[in-house]
């Protein structure tokens, strides 16, 4: 996923999520319409310096454990999470056809 659209649903789903939605204390005094950042680092089981380069389009494109983590974190349907990953391997996709695969990997030429 290009880090435009990653940024974007992970902001969309952030705002989306209320604290009580995942048994979170609300607290009295919070600037943001969702969840916090840090909450959804601390359920994603990922620093909150990672999950905002994410956010904010700095970071580096997200492993597969890290999608999959994401998905749970959101608690995604099965057709949400199926998006996410499927947009996921098109831009992986699109990055190998134009570099090709490195050579003397499994998959490119020795």
């Amino acid at each position: 996923m290009d880090r435009d659209r990653l940024a974007d649903f992970l902001r969309r789903r952030r705002d989306a999520l209320q604290p009580g939605d995942l048994r979170l204390s609300a607290g009295s005094r919070r600037r943001t319409q969702g969840l916090r950042r840090e909450e959804v680092a601390g359920l994603a089981h990922m620093s909150t310096d990672f999950y905002a380069r994410l956010e904010q389009r700095r970071g580096s494109r997200p492993s597969q454990q890290t999608t999959a983590a994401l998905a749970r974190a959101f608690r995604l349907t099965p057709d949400e999470r199926d998006h996410l990953f499927a947009a996921d391997r098109l831009a992986l996709l699109s990055v190998i056809g134009t570099q090709g695969f490195p050579s003397g990997t499994a998959l490119g030429a020795t």
